[in-house]
């Protein structure tokens, strides 16, 4: 089991939209500065018990969703060029006499 300690900020979110339950706000790092919505209220320690956490498993889903996105766009990008190289590669047919009508 992990613990990690994460130094910041409380603040109180003056947003009207913002419930009165979601009012609390914690942004690790220094204190915020010209922030209007974001009234500080106390300089905050959060030690969280993180157990056996291992972000590579999510990592890895997550390149496998990019590279899944990625082989789609190549894959709309090829098709296109074909078209275009299919197109340019047609035979025009042009009649040597033209039949009247």
């Amino acid at each position: 089991m992990s613990t990690i300690t994460v130094e910041g900020w409380l603040y109180y979110d003056t947003d009207k939209f913002v419930t009165e339950l979601g009012r609390y706000r914690f942004f690790g790092g220094k204190r915020l500065e010209n922030f209007v919505s974001y009234i500080p209220i106390c300089p905050h320690t959060l030690v969280v018990d993180i157990g056996n956490f291992d972000p590579r498993p999510q990592q890895v889903k997550a390149l496998e969703a990019k590279r899944a996105e990625l082989n789609k766009q190549f894959s709309a990008a090829v098709m296109e060029i074909n078209r275009q190289i299919s197109e340019l590669q047609a035979i025009e047919y042009t009649p040597a006499v033209e039949v009247p009508a």
